[in-house]
C-alpha cells in the first residue's frame, strides 16, 4: 500500500477540504456510536495525517489515537497541538505494524482503503480492524464510489475552495490500468494561493476502486455485521439500489 506523501503535500493538505465535509464525518462518526462510547471509549484513526478529524473528535471530548506512516502529515499535526495542554496520543507507524495494549470503541480509515490494490491486503487490514475492536465496536471508512465515477475512457475531478485570502483549487485525473480489478492511475494537480503567493503539488498514485458489493463481502469475511452505507454527507444510510455518488461512507460492527 502506497498512502505516503511529501512534506509540500502535507503542508498544503488542509486547504482541500471544506469545513463542511469535517463537520459531517465527526457527526456521522458520534451518531454511531452508544452513549457510552461517546463518553468512555477510545477512537483509533488510521491514516489521521493532519489532524483533519482526530483533532475536531478530541476537542469534543473524545480520546482518540491517531496514526500514520506518513511523517510529514504527522508533523503537521504535531505542529497544530503543541501548546495543547491534551491532544490526541499521535503514533508514527502504519498500520499492519501497529500493537497496541487496549482495543478500541471506534476505528476510522477516511480515503485510506483505495491504495490497497490487492484483495488480501484489504481483507487482511479488515480482520486486523475486527481484532482490535472491543465487542460492538464501529469500524467507518470513507472511499470512493466507483458506481458514482467510474468511466472506462478515463475520467476527471475538479475542486475549487474559496478561501479568506485566495483559493484552493485541485484537479483529479483518472486513468484506467485494470478494467476488470477497478484499478486506476491517479494524478492530483492541486493549486494555492494564500496571501498572494503560489504553491503548486502534483503527484500520482495507483488506486482501486473496489464495488460496494465487494467491500461487503470482504466485511463480512472479516466478521463484521450490521454494515451501512452513507453518501455524499447525507445523513440517512442508502439502499443497494441507491449507489450513486462520489463518496461513500461504510459503518460496520464487530
Amino acid at each position: 500500500m502506497d498512502s505516503g506523501y511529501s512534506v509540500n503535500t502535507a503542508e498544503m493538505w488542509d486547504y482541500f477540504f471544506e469545513d463542511a465535509e469535517t463537520v459531517y464525518d465527526v457527526e456521522l462518526y458520534l451518531n454511531l456510536l452508544s452513549d457510552q462510547q461517546k463518553s468512555t471509549g477510545t477512537t483509533l484513526d488510521v491514516g489521521c495525517g493532519t489532524g483533519r478529524f482526530s483533532l475536531p473528535l478530541h476537542q469534543q471530548g473524545h480520546k482518540v489515537v491517531g496514526i500514520d506512516s506518513s511523517e510529514p502529515m504527522l508533523d503537521i499535526f504535531k505542529s497544530k497541538v503543541q501548546n495543547i495542554d491534551t491532544h490526541p496520543e499521535l503514533v508514527h507507524t502504519a498500520f499492519e505494524d501497529f500493537a497496541p495494549s487496549h482495543n478500541f470503541d471506534g476505528i476510522v480509515a477516511f480515503y485510506l482503503m483505495q491504495f490497497m490494490l490487492d484483495r488480501t491486503e484489504a481483507i487482511t487490514f479488515f480482520k486486523k480492524a475486527h481484532s482490535l475492536l472491543a465487542p460492538d465496536g464501529v469500524f467507518l471508512f470513507s472511499v470512493y464510489n466507483s458506481l458514482g465515477i467510474w468511466n472506462p475512457a478515463g475520467w476527471s475531478l475538479t475542486h475549487t475552495r474559496e478561501l479568506e485570502e485566495g483559493f484552493a483549487r485541485a484537479e483529479y485525473v483518472f486513468n484506467p490500468i485494470d478494467n476488470l480489478k477497478g484499478i486506476v492511475k491517479a494524478a492530483d494537480y492541486r493549486v494555492l494561493r494564500t496571501n498572494g503567493s503560489y504553491a503548486i503539488d502534483y503527484y500520482t498514485k495507483l488506486i482501486r476502486l473496489y464495488s460496494l458489493a465487494e467491500y461487503k463481502i470482504m466485511l463480512q469475511e472479516a466478521g463484521f455485521n450490521n454494515i451501512q452505507v452513507f453518501v455524499d454527507n447525507k445523513a440517512e444510510p442508502i439502499t443497494d439500489a441507491d449507489q450513486y455518488g462520489i463518496k461513500l461512507y461504510i459503518a460496520a460492527r464487530k
